[in-house]
């Protein structure tokens, strides 16, 4: 049997953009346009600023471009640090995509596509292949090593996402099948901790979240340009009994996930979009309470109460005083309380909506419940589920009801996924 990190390297160097599907062509231009929006919005939020900052400091050789409002003046550095700056402008809204409730890998293989492509004048077909093949990739990495759980031993690790980074950049590097196969091994070394389980366990959020998106851009772009100089990586970094699953800490590898179906079966088919800015795991919530606004014309002045149940939650998301905007993005009692009151979408993670006294005492009326009666959370085969929520909101003495097995913008169900009119829409209101 060929060992897994040869396979992925070959697919990754030698796979053609005429190889890849039309449909997964029009999925990563989808997702270049999602996180493109993603990036801008970012940038002009506290944390977009201190990130802009810092980098602007280090300097470096004027190569790729930082994106966003408050750049202008100092827009390009190394392809290194614009990959960092991108990814964590991407990711500060917790708006953008997700993959299978395990990664924003958008955020990471983009920023290190585009940084990589500036350098190397690359054509759009390049880029767009680079993209689909990091994606890709990582994806597999992710489903394989021991993550694909549900309830409460859902326990993610973004560290995988580092191979898109590094595979996209390598691509666009035109790396061969060796050296793409040491820019694997190199990147595997610089993947971040498991960070989920320390995330998962505290009611504060700093900006760091769960992971270093910055960093895990930044060290894929490192890796792929080591590699292009003859720097040399664990060749068989993904495979046997002492691979990158057992060096993340998880108890088994599925293989045949890693590598079934490869070239054939794209699993960037299976990402979702956010139309809100926040954890995914409350939008189908957020889509319920709008189809009540909707119907019922609801007064958010006379609330009396908001209960929503989840399948599986942790403490911070029952959170009703968050203290700073990136703590609001975990908040459900938040996110609900700015829907509920009709704030625009811009405006849920600010400092002055977190503040706002109408905001503060919606907040205290809005209960989280643990309900595991509401169906699986999440599985990782062709029927996978989406994130089930209920939601009752009490107003003049009437309770109005309404659940949802998944949200907009989820694979798990076609009629309410996000098409290129909604993105185009939420790129609109997010760059306008």
């Amino acid at each position: 049997m060929r060992k897994a990190t040869s396979v992925l390297a070959e697919f990754a160097a030698e796979t053609r953009y005429d190889d890849i599907p039309e449909e997964v062509i029009h999925e990563t231009k989808r997702l270049f346009l999602d996180t493109i929006g993603c990036i801008i919005a970012g940038s002009v939020t506290e944390k977009g600023r201190l990130v802009r900052d810092v980098m602007a400091k280090l300097g470096g050789r004027p190569e790729s471009t930082v994106i966003g409002e408050g750049s202008r003046r100092r827009n390009r550095t190394s392809c290194t640090n614009a990959a960092f700056v991108n990814a964590e402008f991407g990711n500060a809204l917790d708006l953008d995509e997700t993959f299978l409730f395990l990664a924003h890998l958008g955020s990471i293989v983009v920023p290190a596509s585009l940084a990589i492509s500036e350098v190397k004048r690359s054509g759009g077909k390049d880029v767009i292949a680079a993209i689909a093949l990091g994606y890709e990739i990582a994806c597999r990495v992710s489903l394989s090593t021991g993550i694909a759980k549900t309830g409460s031993d859902y326990r993610p690790s973004f560290a995988p996402s580092i191979f898109s980074a590094s595979v996209s950049a390598g691509r666009l590097l035109e790396l061969d099948k060796a050296q793409m196969q040491n820019d694997i091994g190199t990147a595997g070394f610089f993947a971040p901790l498991p960070g989920f389980v320390k995330y998962s366990k505290h009611l504060d959020v700093p900006m760091i979240k769960s992971d270093p998106y910055g960093w895990i851009a930044q060290g894929g772009v490192t890796a792929a340009l080591l590699a292009k100089n003859g720097y040399t990586g664990y060749l068989d970094i993904l495979d046997g009994e002492n691979g990158f699953w057992k060096m993340q800490g998880y108890s088994s590898c599925d293989y045949d996930l890693m590598l079934g179906g490869l070239g054939k079966k794209w699993w960037m088919r299976r990402l979702s979009y956010k139309p809100y800015p926040c954890c995914r795991v409350f939008h189908a919530a957020l889509d319920a309470l709008y189809q009540i606004k909707r119907e019922e014309n609801l007064d958010s002045n006379r609330i009396e109460s908001i209960t929503v149940r989840l399948p599986h939650s942790i403490s911070r998301f029952n959170n009703s005083n968050p203290r700073t905007p990136i703590e609001t993005e975990f908040s459900l009692p938040h996110a609900i309380s700015a829907a509920a009151i009709g704030l625009g979408l811009t405006d849920w993670n600010t400092s002055k909506t977190m503040n706002d006294e109408r905001v503060k005492r919606l907040r205290k009326k809005v209960r989280v419940i643990t309900d595991p009666s509401l169906g699986e959370v999440m599985r990782y085969d062709t029927n996978y589920a989406g994130w089930p929520s209920s939601i009752e909101v009490r107003s003049g003495g009437v309770t109005h009801k309404e659940a949802r097995t998944s949200a907009k913008g989820e694979q798990a169900n076609n009629e309410r996924t996000m098409d290129d009119s909604d993105l185009r829409e939420k790129f609109g209101v997010f760059t306008g």
